[in-house]
């Protein structure tokens, strides 16, 4: 029995993939700007950061979908009352323990240009 639960811990820590991909974007917007307009770049940093999880790799626990990068920048917009977001860091996250365990995580950091 004991060497039934070693195989299984192994093949477990085995089975573990984490992949990261980041990108940087200078300025990312939902609203219509107007040529010439002058914003101004706000030193406080904005960081949000969602995450899906999936148990036994398949039920789903959580809202988040990594399609709905436009709906969280237009919250971060409202919430900060900014016409932009400047410096912005896109992460996303993906971590499988098959067949245990798996999550998926967007990271957002960003600058409000006012």
């Amino acid at each position: 029995m004991n060497r039934i639960l070693i195989l299984i811990l192994i093949f477990n820590l085995g089975a573990c993939t984490i992949m990261s991909v980041k990108t940087n974007y200078g300025m990312v917007t939902t609203k219509t700007l107007t040529p010439g307009e002058k914003l101004k770049l706000d030193p406080k940093k904005i960081e949000e950061s969602k995450c899906l999880y999936f148990i036994l790799s398949l039920i789903p626990v959580g809202s988040f979908s990594l399609n709905q990068l436009t709906e969280r920048v237009d919250n971060i917009l409202d919430e900060e009352k900014a016409r932009a977001l400047g410096n912005i860091e896109f992460e996303q996250n993906f971590s499988v323990f098959f067949p245990f365990y798996m999550k998926t995580c967007s990271n957002i950091t960003a600058s409000p240009l006012r």
